[in-house]
């Protein structure tokens, strides 16, 4: 179906408000109320037969010439530079897209957005002098990433050998034990990227969402915001997140054991798997930096900031020349 989001009393353009939920026009101020969905964050039972669903949307997509990533936005609005890259080379094309589930809408303006941006760039103490300008001339992009959003229970069984040091004093000696039990453990709204550049593990830094804000998709969200397409298949995802899990899953056991342990097995078994496909808010900063790409990340419904930035040599030179002349004093 496709939309246009023009104002009722101006024909100005349209926007969705993260501060009142409401559509907000850019022209005249006005804010309009839709008709918005209830919340949902019902997920489907996984199996080998599963796929996201294939409701369809006309929008708008963008097709960036040099990392090759798309993106897609409402029909009105306009993409002048790549999310991912920064480039402005994008190719615009009408695209039939997935529709989501579910939504977890802006609530970070830009504003605010900024000045956690900022906050951001003042932590990173090796960051090359230049950084903040390099940053400021791609700005911010306000988008909405897609992600698979799984429940499920996992028993793991685990056994092995290990030593321990026992007794006190002269009457010290290392001994063999060997340990063996199960233990459960229960996983809600754990997310995995379903975009290429963004990995699981970084949008698991960041991604503190709250699950209750979950809505029922309307193109209206979308209305002065862009979508990443999804570029990884829902099967790849739960492979991804199974292995990722049972990682977790083995540093706690062995945090939790006593000993040095010497041989390690486990098995663990995943039950009453369940998925459902979102579009979660995420404010970002692309820059280059010595031919390298840079972001930063900024939950958009809570502000939370992560990302990677460049360390100059000089700086980190610098402290060290520091400490060493210290201790030489």
């Amino acid at each position: 179906m496709e939309t246009h989001n023009q104002c009722p009393s101006c024909g100005g353009e349209l926007s969705f408000d993260p501060n009142s939920g409401d559509l907000k026009c850019s022209h005249c101020g006005q804010k309009t109320s839709f008709n918005e969905n209830n919340t949902s964050n019902l997920k489907r039972a996984y199996d080998q037969f599963s796929s996201i669903r294939t409701q369809k949307a006309t929008n708008t997509q963008y097709t960036c010439s040099s990392c090759g990533r798309t993106h897609i936005s409402g029909v009105d609005n306009e993409l002048t530079r790549c999310p991912s890259c920064g480039s402005p080379n994008l190719e615009r094309t009408l695209n039939i897209e997935y529709i989501p589930d579910g939504v977890i809408p802006f609530k970070i303006n830009q504003e605010n957005a900024i000045q956690m941006y900022r906050a951001w760039i003042k932590k990173k103490k090796f960051a090359p002098n230049n950084l903040k300008r390099l940053a400021k001339l791609q700005g911010l992009t306000a988008r909405y990433v897609p992600v698979y959003n799984y429940d499920f229970m996992c028993t793991s069984h685990y056994y092995g050998t290990g030593t321990e040091t026992v007794g006190m004093g002269d009457n010290r000696r290392t001994r063999r034990i060997r340990f063996n039990d199960t233990r459960t453990d229960v996983f809600n709204n754990y997310l995995d990227s379903a975009c290429s550049e963004l990995s699981s593990h970084e949008l698991r830094k960041f991604g503190n969402y709250n699950f209750g804000d979950v809505k029922v998709y309307k193109t209206e969200y979308l209305y002065g915001f862009i979508a990443s397409q999804i570029q990884v298949d829902l099967h790849t995802s739960c492979a991804n997140t199974r292995q990722s899990v049972i990682n977790e899953i083995h540093q706690k056991i062995k945090s939790s054991l006593s000993c040095s342990i010497e041989t390690f097995h486990c098995d663990t078994n995943f039950n009453y798997v369940r998925y459902n496909y979102l579009y979660v808010p995420m404010w970002t900063s692309v820059y280059k930096y010595k031919d390298k790409t840079y972001h930063c990340y900024i939950n958009g419904q809570t502000g939370k900031a992560s990302g990677r930035a460049p360390k100059s040599v000089w700086k980190i030179l610098g402290v060290v020349l520091f400490w060493i002349a210290i201790g030489a004093a």
